[in-house]
């Protein structure tokens, strides 16, 4: 029997333009979270960046951060071991520094309610 890797555990890239497809597949003990996408910097083309994703690893029971660079997306960049195990279906968004900026901003001008620390629901 021929081992085939999952394909559908993968994090993918898709130009719009040429209809092409990368993956990054971590590995067959591995399960992709919902990544996030993290511009490069202001100005760039649009997609240029990196994806950061939780991916479980089943292998060694343990939770891993996967970076990965959309101009070289067949391998992750880095890859930080965390010291615990998350479980699946964890969510999480990027914020530039400006936004976090004037949501400070907007904070203390109206005396809100509203937090702005994350929370992690474990």
């Amino acid at each position: 029997m021929v081992e085939r890797p999952n394909l559908g555990n993968a994090f993918g890239h898709l130009d719009i333009e040429t209809r092409e497809v990368e993956k990054y597949f971590p590995g067959p003990t591995h399960l992709c979270q919902e990544p996030i996408f993290v511009p490069r910097s202001e100005g760039k083309a649009e997609g240029d960046g990196w994806l950061m994703g939780l991916v479980n690893n089943y292998a060694t029971m343990s939770s891993e951060l996967h970076i990965v660079d959309t101009r070289n997306f067949t391998k992750a960049q880095a890859v930080v071991y965390l010291p615990v195990r998350l479980r699946a279906g964890l969510h999480g968004n990027w914020v530039p520094a400006q936004d976090l900026a004037l949501l400070s901003q907007i904070h203390r001008a109206t005396s809100s309610h509203y937090s702005t620390k994350v929370l992690l629901s474990f």
